[in-house]
C-alpha cells in the first residue's frame, strides 16, 4: 500500500526534458499568440493608428554676457535655470503679450509645456524648442519666443548685455521613435521566456503519471507496466500467480474494465476470473465486491492530474484493508517511456539494471 514515498520522489530531470520537448508546439503557439498580441499592438498603435502629430521649431540665440564666463566662478545661465525662466510668470505673460500682438495666435496648448531650452556646448549659445500640434503655431509661437529674449528678458537681467537670434528656426515635424521591429522581437521574446516558464511550472504542478516507474517511486505499488510492454505478460503473471479471482478496477471514469480485462488476460498464460470493477470514485460501495476477490489489478490512467484520483482511491483502500496487488498504467505514452529509457542510465537509475 501507499506509505507516503510521495516525500521521498526526486525530481527527474530527464522525464521533464522529454515532456517539455513535447510541449514545444505549445510554446510555439504561446510565442505566437504574445508576438501578435504585444507587437501589433504597439505597431497598431503607434504606426497605424497614429493620428497625433508633433511640430517644432528650434530656435537658436546667442547671449552676450556683460562679463563672459571664461573662468570659473563667472556667471552663466545654464539649461535647467534657462527652463525655470521659460516657465516663469514674467517670461509667460511677455510672450503671450507678444502673441496676441501678432493677432492670429489659435494655439491652444500649454505654452510652459511647449517650451523646452537645451544648451549643447557653448553656455552662450542656448536652444528653444518650441513644440506644438500644428506647424502654424509652432511658427506663431517660436516668434514670439525670439520677441520675448530679444527684447525683454536682456532688459530683465543685469549680467546680460545683450540677447541675439542667430537662427529664428524652421518648422520641423517631430517623428516618434517608434521601433515596430525591435517591438515584435521583444514580444516574441519575451512571449517564448514567459510561455516556458507556464509550461514548466505547469508540468512540475500538474501531479502526473507518465511512466510505470512513478507508480512504484511515489506510491509505493507494484507495476505490471503498460499493456504494451514487453516485461507485461512476465510481470502479470508473477503478481497475481496466487490468485484465482482478480477483481479489475480503474481509478478513472473514463476507463473500461472490461476493456482492461481484455487486453491483461491476453497477456496472461493462466486460467482466472476477472471481476469488472467499475472506479470507486463514482460508487465508494464496490469496495464490497473488491473485497471478495484474491487480488486487486488496478489500471491507472496516465497523464496530467492522474494523482489525486488515485491518492483518493489509495486511502480510501487503506481505510478498508484492501491491498493493491498489482497496477497498470493505461493509454500511456509509449514513445515517451521508449525514448525515457532509451537514454544513457535509464535503466541503471530505475534498478532494472545493476
Amino acid at each position: 500500500m501507499w506509505n507516503g514515498y510521495y516525500g521521498q520522489e526526486p525530481f527527474d530531470l530527464r522525464l521533464c526534458v522529454l515532456r517539455m520537448l513535447r510541449n514545444v508546439w505549445r510554446l510555439l503557439v504561446i510565442t505566437l499568440a504574445g508576438t501578435i498580441l504585444f507587437g501589433g499592438g504597439y505597431y497598431m498603435k503607434n504606426v497605424l493608428m497614429r493620428t497625433e502629430h508633433i511640430y517644432q521649431v528650434k530656435s537658436i540665440f546667442k547671449i552676450n554676457y556683460v562679463e563672459p564666463p571664461i573662468r570659473p566662478g563667472d556667471y552663466y545661465i545654464n539649461d535647467a535655470t534657462w527652463n525655470d525662466y521659460v516657465d516663469s510668470e514674467l517670461f509667460q505673460e511677455a510672450l503671450l503679450m507678444h502673441l496676441r500682438e501678432s493677432g492670429d495666435w489659435q494655439g491652444e496648448e500649454n505654452i510652459k509645456d511647449a517650451l523646452n531650452v537645451t544648451i549643447a556646448s557653448d553656455l552662450m549659445v542656448p536652444y528653444v524648442n518650441s513644440t506644438t500640434h500644428s506647424p502654424e503655431s509652432a511658427k506663431q509661437l517660436a516668434q514670439a519666443v525670439c520677441e520675448t529674449m530679444v527684447e525683454d528678458f536682456g532688459t530683465w537681467n543685469e549680467q546680460i548685455a545683450s540677447i541675439e537670434v542667430i537662427d529664428p528656426g524652421a518648422v520641423t515635424e517631430v517623428i516618434p521613435d517608434v521601433r515596430p521591429f525591435r517591438a515584435f522581437i521583444l514580444s516574441a521574446v519575451l512571449s517564448c521566456f514567459f510561455g516556458l516558464i507556464y509550461l514548466l511550472l505547469k508540468e512540475i504542478g500538474d501531479d502526473s503519471i507518465w511512466l510505470p516507474g512513478i507508480l512504484r517511486t511515489r506510491y509505493g505499488l507494484a507495476t505490471i507496466g503498460t499493456v504494451n510492454s514487453d516485461e507485461a505478460p512476465v510481470n502479470l503473471d508473477y503478481l497475481l500467480r496466487d490468485a484465482k479471482t482478480i477483481a479489475v478496477c480503474t481509478v478513472d471514469d473514463r476507463i473500461d474494465p472490461g476493456e482492461v480485462i481484455a487486453q491483461v488476460e491476453s497477456l496472461s498464460n493462466a486460467k482466472k476470473e476477472w471481476i469488472p470493477i467499475p472506479t470507486p470514485l463514482l460508487s465508494p460501495e464496490v469496495v464490497e465486491k473488491i473485497r471478495e476477490a484474491e487480488a486487486v489489478l488496478l489500471a491507472v490512467r496516465a497523464g496530467s492530474h492522474a494523482g489525486k484520483p488515485l491518492e483518493y482511491v489509495l486511502n480510501l483502500f487503506r481505510t478498508q484493508d484492501i491491498t493493491v496487488t498489482a497496477t497498470v498504467l493505461w493509454e500511456a505514452d509509449e514513445s515517451l517511456i521508449r525514448d525515457y529509457y532509451r537514454l544513457p542510465g535509464a535503466l541503471v537509475k530505475e534498478g532494472i539494471r545493476e
